[in-house]
C-alpha cells in the first residue's frame, strides 16, 4: 500500500520555479530536525544562532520542541501550522541544513521541498556508517517504490555533504552523488569532549531516577540498537537482555538503553522494577551524557564511532555477512581496521562484556580508529562549519 501523500504536480512546479527565481534573504539559514531537538543540526544551530549577522531558524513539526525553544527565546518555526507562512519562510531561505533525509524532515511534503529548490542544501547526516545508504541501495530495492525513489531523489539534492575524514569522502560521494564535500567533525561530538552549555541540555531531559543513576559511581553500560529496515537483530532479544541484566545486577553495574528514534518504543523505567535498569526515551538527546558510560553495546549503530572519542570500549553484535541482511552491516565500507570493537553473540556476551569492562586490551586500536575517522578538531567542529557556511553565503552573493 502506498502511504505517500498525494502530489499536486502543478503546485510543485510553480513553487520550485518561484524558489529558483526569488531573491533570497541573504542571512537566512534554516535548520531541520528529525522530530526532536537533537543531533548535528541542533549543536550547529545553537552555535550559529549567536551570530548577529545571520538569521538562523530551527524548523520543526514537533509542537513540544517549538514551545521549548520559544520559551528560551530561540528562533523557531512550526512547520505547517500556517501553510502560507511556512511556504514564504522556505522560499526565502538561502541555505537549508539537514541531518537526516529531507524526506523525513519535511514529512514527505512535496510543496515544502519545492520551496527549497532555490536554496543550497547542506547535509550533515547523523554518523559514520557500516550500512549501504541511499544511492548505494538501488540494486537492493525497486525504484518504482514511491517512498524509496522519492527519498533518494530528495537526499541526493544535497549541494554539500559533511565528511569527518578525507578517507571517507568517496563513500559519501557515492551515497549522495555529491562532489562538494566538507571535511570537519560532527557538531554533536563536541559535548563528548568539552563542558556542556545550559542550552545544549534542551532536548536532553531525563527523569530524576535516571539522572541519579548517571551520577552514581557504579559502572554504567549503554545499549543502543540501530534502526532496522527489516527484523530486529538479536541485541534486544529476551535471552540477550536477560543475560546482561543478570550479570550486571550481580556485579553492581547499571544498564541504560535507548532505542533508535525511528523505532521509538518507550517504557516507564520505574514500572520495570529492575533496580539497575534505566530506559531513556527514544527522542531524548543522549549526547550530553554519552561520556558518562563505561562501555557501549550496539548491534551496528553509527553511535559506536562517536563513542570511540570517549576512549571507552565498544561492543558490537557479531553478524556474519548475509546473516541479517544482504547489504548490512558491511564493515568493508570502513577504510580502516574494525579491530576497535569487541564482537559478541548470545553465547559469549558475558565474557566479552567482562573483558571490555575489566580486562580491556583494545585501547590502542580505538585510538587508531579515532585518528583515521576523526582527524579534525573535534572540540571546535561548529566553529569550522560556521566558517565554511559563511564562505558559501559569500559565494552565493558573488
Amino acid at each position: 500500500m502506498n502511504n505517500s501523500p498525494a502530489v499536486d504536480h502543478r503546485l510543485y512546479q510553480v513553487l520550485a520555479q518561484t524558489s529558483r527565481k526569488k531573491t533570497k534573504n541573504k542571512k537566512r539559514i534554516l535548520f531541520f530536525d528529525r522530530d526532536a531537538f537533537a543531533d548535528n543540526t541542533k549543536y550547529l544551530y545553537l552555535h550559529m544562532v549567536k551570530n548577529p549577522q545571520l538569521e538562523c531558524i530551527w524548523c520543526t513539526w514537533n509542537e513540544a520542541v517549538y514551545d521549548m525553544l520559544q520559551k528560551h527565546h530561540l528562533p523557531v518555526h512550526l512547520l505547517g501550522k500556517n501553510n502560507d507562512e511556512t511556504i514564504n519562510l522556505l522560499l526565502e531561505a538561502q541555505i537549508a541544513i539537514f541531518c537526516v533525509n529531507p524526506h523525513h524532515s519535511l514529512h514527505k511534503n512535496w510543496s515544502y521541498f519545492a520551496c527549497l529548490e532555490g536554496a543550497k542544501h547542506i547535509q550533515l547526516w547523523h554518523g559514520i556508517s557500516v550500512k549501504n545508504l541511499l544511492l548505494q541501495l538501488t540494486p537492493h530495492f525497486s525504484m518504482t517504490i514511491p517512498d524509496f525513489g522519492t527519498s533518494l531523489a530528495w537526499a541526493s539534492r544535497a549541494d554539500y555533504v559533511l565528511s569527518t575524514a578525507e578517507i571517507l569522502n568517496p563513500y559519501w560521494r557515492e551515497v549522495f552523488g555529491c562532489d562538494n564535500i566538507i571535511n570537519a567533525s560532527y557538531p554533536r561530538n563536541e559535548v563528548l569532549l568539552r563542558k556542556i552549555t545550559p542550552l545544549e541540555l534542551l532536548g536532553a531531559k531525563l527523569d530524576a531516577r535516571t539522572m541519579k543513576g548517571l551520577a552514581s559511581k557504579r559502572k554504567k553500560i549503554f545499549i543502543a540498537p540501530t534502526w532496522q529496515r527489516f527484523d530486529s537483530t538479536d541485541l534486544l532479544s529476551r535471552e540477550m537482555l536477560t543475560q546482561i541484566l543478570q550479570y550486571t545486577s550481580k556485579n553492581n553495574i547499571d544498564v541504560f538503553i535507548k532505542t533508535h528514534p525511528y523505532r521509538a518504543v518507550n517504557f516507564d523505567s520505574n514500572a520495570l522494577k529492575i533496580n539497575n535498569f534505566y530506559f531513556i526515551d527514544a527522542e531524548t538527546d543522549v549526547y550530553p551524557f554519552l561520556n558518562k558510560f563505561d562501555a557501549l553495546i550496539t548491534d551496528y549503530s553509527s553511535i559506536m564511532f562517536d563513542f570511540l572519542l570517549t576512549k571507552k570500549p565498544v561492543l558490537t553484535l557479531d553478524i556474519a555477512p548475509g546473516e541479517h541482511a544482504n547489504f548490512e552491516p558491511n564493515y568493508t565500507l570502513l577504510p580502516t581496521s574494525s579491530n576497535f570493537r569487541y564482537k559478541f553473540t548470545r553465547d559469549n556476551i558475558i565474557s566479552m562484556l567482562h573483558q571490555a569492562l575489566f580486562k580491556d586490551e583494545q585501547a590502542v586500536d580505538r585510538e587508531q580508529a579515532v585518528a583515521s575517522l576523526y582527524p579534525s578538531d573535534n572540540v571546535h567542529a561548529c566553529q569550522k562549519l560556521e566558517s565554511v557556511i559563511i564562505d558559501i553565503l559569500k559565494d552565493i552573493a558573488n
